[in-house]
């Protein structure tokens, strides 16, 4: 440390080899115009007027006119028992949260900036920081972060939040990243034990979230997430407002609840015969269904409509590494679809005698095919590991190159009829 300043000293000293302790002090010390810095700390702590009382075994220290950075600081301070010394004091100032960047476990991420007003608490033995008993208050502006954990980093954010050893209440979060801008409020139970312990112990600390969210984003965000053995590209805009409960280190507990809404959505994929031209979807989820209100598919061959319910949706569908699959929760679907046109000939070739199975994704001067093709013939992401049951109406119906024109009436028994036009 480098300091500087000025201080004076007003102390009584009692020295007396006949008592166990010998040494007994008391007495004070006041700083004036005193600044202390240190080369691998950004930022100097400027002290205008301070006050340290002091007595045998006990320091007292109140900070009456100071700065960090050239932002204000105050505070107060009681230490005991210098053997296995304790603390018990509070802090409150603004600080630039790029100072404390360098000192953040790899955790938390990277490139943190903005501006911090905070209320600090803390009480406890040094000698075990991490179970240091603390509390407070703080409120950021102007701020950005990036993180492995998310897909893109954030251009700005704005918190507010209140915290103890056991619950982190979020008043208030907004956040906006090039593709995306969400709204969070809620709790986290356990974040400041995860946050404070070391790398061996936080994995014995389970942060549970309870928060709701609502936002938009691009879903080209979720590219990232996807198998890239067959070049997935996701497009389209996604809404939602949901509530979302469970352990931050198991996504698969995650519950959770609301709505979503897609709209102008492409999908393109090596393992897809066609490409999905446009998709919108209005969802309602929750820990055990997704209900379908509608999921609209165009395609450029066909045209797809679906309602339904899709039962036992998770953890077994989450699109991340690292989660268990339950065999015996298999999800189910039970559906009514309808479509204007559905070519079988080109949404499911290898279904279709002679027709050709190369995906029209990967183009090929080699002539058509009937052998069985080497991988997947449909992106999971559109057919996944799922039991189905529901129905199908189709008014043109391709198969095998031929054109089926499929009429209804009212009657019960009409509905089953169909007829096959001269022309086929």
């Amino acid at each position: 440390f480098t300091a500087s300043g000025f201080f004076s000293v007003d102390a009584d000293l009692t020295y007396d080899q006949s008592t166990p302790d010998t040494l007994h002090y008391t007495g004070s010390i006041e700083l004036t115009d005193a600044a202390f810095s240190r080369a691998d700390i950004p930022g100097e702590l400027e002290i205008g007027n301070a006050l340290i009382d002091f007595e045998t075994n006990t320091l007292r220290l109140s900070l009456r006119q100071a700065t960090f950075d050239n932002k204000p600081l105050r505070g107060q301070l009681t230490l005991t028992d210098f053997d296995n010394p304790s603390v018990n004091g509070d802090l409150a100032g603004n600080l630039d949260l790029a100072l404390i960047q360098p000192f953040l476990d790899d955790r938390i991420g990277k490139g943190l900036s903005g501006q911090l007003a905070f209320e600090l608490r803390f009480a406890g033995a040094l000698a075990s920081y991490e179970n240091l008993d603390l509390s407070g208050q703080l409120a950021i502006t102007n701020g950005r972060y990036g993180s492995p954990l998310l897909p893109e980093p954030l251009d700005s954010f704005e918190l507010d939040l209140f915290f103890d050893n056991n619950t982190t209440r979020i008043n208030r979060l907004v956040a906006r990243s090039p593709k995306a801008h969400l709204e969070v409020t809620g709790r986290i139970t356990n974040l400041i034990p995860y946050v404070m312990a070391d790398s061996a112990a936080a994995v014995r600390v389970a942060p549970r979230i309870d928060l709701k969210t609502s936002g938009q984003a691009d879903l080209s965000l979720g590219n990232r997430y996807l198998a890239s053995e067959s070049h997935p590209v996701l497009t389209g805009n996604a809404t939602w407002d949901m509530a979302i409960n469970g352990l931050i280190t198991d996504l698969s507990s995650f519950d959770p609840r609301g709505t979503v809404v897609i709209r102008s959505a492409t999908y393109t994929d090596e393992l897809l015969p066609e490409p999905i031209e446009r998709f919108d979807a209005d969802l309602i989820v929750t820990r055990d269904t997704v209900t379908i209100r509608q999921l609209d598919v165009t395609f450029p061959s066909s045209d797809l409509s679906l309602t339904g319910k899709l039962a036992k949706p998770f953890p077994n569908l989450l699109p991340f590494e690292g989660i268990e699959h339950n065999p015996h929760r298999k999800p189910t679907l039970e559906f009514a679809l309808t479509s204007k046109r559905f070519d079988t000939d080109k949404l499911f070739p290898e279904a279709v005698p002679g027709a050709e199975t190369t995906p029209s994704a990967t183009p090929t001067d080699r002539p058509a095919t009937t052998t069985p093709p080497a991988q997947q013939a449909v992106s999971p992401v559109i057919l996944p590991d799922i039991n189905g049951r529901g129905t199908l109406a189709v008014d043109s119906l391709v198969y095998s190159e031929i054109n089926c024109l499929l009429y209804t009436s009212p009657s019960p028994r009409d509905r089953t009829r169909s007829r096959m036009p001269s022309s086929a």
